[in-house]
């Protein structure tokens, strides 16, 4: 994940690693790859608490999420920052993803899914009740303004799956969704350590 952000070629990146309860990451390897790159350490609380500390972290106006199995396509950052600058209503923009396998081949028939959910979610139109419906807008896929992440109270920590739904249902109010234009903006990397079912399970309830 840290290479492809690297590999996207962007010198005005702030790339943050929040480690949740874990110490997997080398701080002197990290450095070699990424220089620069912070790396934040915390006990376990999981991917909500994660991500809202990553964003409390950082200084820019924007900011992508990225998760550790996923990877950033090239260009991704400089297209989805010019997305939000031509739409300086919008809170979030959200890009097309790629699955892939654990070896980072594409899953054409994933592929294909992913494709018409994305192209349904357009033809409904993006509000509240159509995200009901579906929702294939993936984390690792978007990028959000500091401001209205905090003025929604970011994701929230109670929810372990579907807190990123919940996080765009709260954002249709702070100035809404808008799409990134293009090709896939980042991989989805389909393994077994997804989330499993019971946290969807869950999580569905919670967020209901």
């Amino acid at each position: 994940a840290v290479a492809s952000v690297v590999a996207d070629g962007s010198a005005d990146v702030e790339l943050i690693v929040v480690e949740d309860g874990t110490a997997e990451v080398d701080a002197d390897r990290l450095e070699a790859v990424a220089p620069g790159a912070v790396l934040v350490r915390l006990p376990f609380g999981g991917r909500s608490r994660t991500r809202n500390a990553g964003v409390e972290r950082a200084s820019r106006d924007l900011i992508a999420f990225l998760d550790a199995d996923d990877l950033s396509l090239p260009g991704r950052l400089a297209r989805q920052a010019e997305t939000l600058r031509a739409n300086p209503g919008a809170a979030l923009c959200f890009g097309r993803i790629l699955p892939v396998d654990e070896r980072a081949q594409p899953l054409p028939a994933r592929v294909a899914s992913e494709r018409a959910r994305v192209d349904g979610l357009l033809s409904r139109g993006l509000t509240f009740a159509s995200l009901l419906v579906d929702c294939p807008i993936w984390t690792s896929g978007t990028m959000v303004r500091r401001e209205a992440f905090a003025r929604v109270g970011g994701y929230c920590p109670e929810i372990v799956a579907f807190e990123d739904l919940d996080l765009y249902l709260r954002l249709i109010g702070a100035g809404g969704l808008v799409l990134c234009e293009g090709e896939p903006v980042a991989c989805h990397r389909v393994h077994p350590g997804n989330t499993p079912s019971e946290h969807l399970s869950a999580g569905s309830v919670a967020l209901a």
